[in-house]
């Protein structure tokens, strides 16, 4: 669940991008009602990638191990690769440059690429309105909670 206040993230990109990446900071789970600034845990910030073909949102063996994170549980995952048993985690994620917190996200791990560690999933993009714009062939994402309305394009056409 996100803390709702009306924010957006925008990114740009210059020339046609096959990958939308955004930076993130990935929490251990806390409750920002009841944790004090100065006692929260430290996050670590890195990129993730926005996958719409992902149910969940994921994160890298890496980022369980440096953050010290203890298993919940384990579930049966789908991917690309085939079906494998995960460990599944609680955590925080706040998209960067925004206060957009999503909180006691259930998360299971997998084997990261190098340039990223954290897969966005549809269980974050359907919490709000996700756009994909390519203008004179530049990227650009914007993303945006609470949803406020449905962008049709057919519309303006």
């Amino acid at each position: 669940m996100a803390e709702w206040n009306g924010m957006a993230l925008t990114a740009f990109k210059r020339g046609l991008r096959d990958q939308i990446l955004t930076s993130v900071i990935v929490y251990p789970v806390f409750d920002p009602q009841t944790v004090p600034m100065d006692k929260r845990p430290a996050g670590i910030e890195v990129l993730a990638l926005w996958d719409s073909g992902a149910a969940n949102t994921s994160i890298s063996h890496k980022i369980s191990r440096e953050l010290g994170l203890k298993r919940t549980t384990k579930s049966w995952v789908t991917h690309s690769g085939g079906v494998s048993l995960r460990d599944n985690y609680l955590i925080n994620l706040r998209l960067c440059n925004t206060d957009i917190l999503f909180k006691t996200l259930s998360v299971n791990n997998f084997q990261a690429p190098a340039n990223f560690d954290v897969l966005i999933g549809m269980d974050i993009i359907t919490q709000g309105d996700f756009a994909i714009t390519n203008l004179n062939g530049n990227t650009m994402m914007s993303f945006r909670v609470p949803s406020l309305t449905h962008i049709d394009f057919s519309v303006s056409v």
